[in-house]
């Protein structure tokens, strides 16, 4: 549920009223942060291309290495009682946490010595 005005609230404790408190229950309250935008999706898969064309890799093999490099894995246990790791897909990721990542991959690309694309770059040639 996202908290955006004293009417999402209202709703919230109505919510909270019909729980069976037999049992406790946990609620989490974060900042909310959307879904990552399709300019950064697009940016990505743009940088991902040169990426894998300098490292001689295909572009979802190269997302996943970068991803499993970059991205913090999520532990989960399976239904079947096994503990499992999980590392998100771009589309998973906010986008406070997409520009993040999109940080880390271009500062690693740069080490590489291999050149990406960056909007303001291209604002500052027009």
């Amino acid at each position: 549920m996202i908290l955006r005005d004293e009417y999402d609230i209202i709703k919230l404790v109505e919510l909270a009223k019909g729980l069976d408190l037999s049992k406790p229950h946990e609620v989490t309250i974060e900042p909310y942060d959307p879904l990552n935008t399709a300019a950064q999706k697009k940016l990505y898969w743009k940088w991902i291309g040169i990426i894998g064309k300098e490292t001689g890799n295909y572009k979802y093999d190269q997302d996943e290495l970068l991803r499993k490099e970059i991205l913090t894995p999520v532990f989960y246990t399976n239904n079947k009682g096994r503990d499992k790791e999980y590392i998100k897909h771009i589309s998973e990721l906010g986008k406070k946490e997409m520009s993040e990542y999109m940080t880390q991959v271009s500062i690693m690309a740069a080490e590489f010595g291999i050149n990406l694309p960056h909007p303001e770059d291209l604002q500052r040639n027009q």
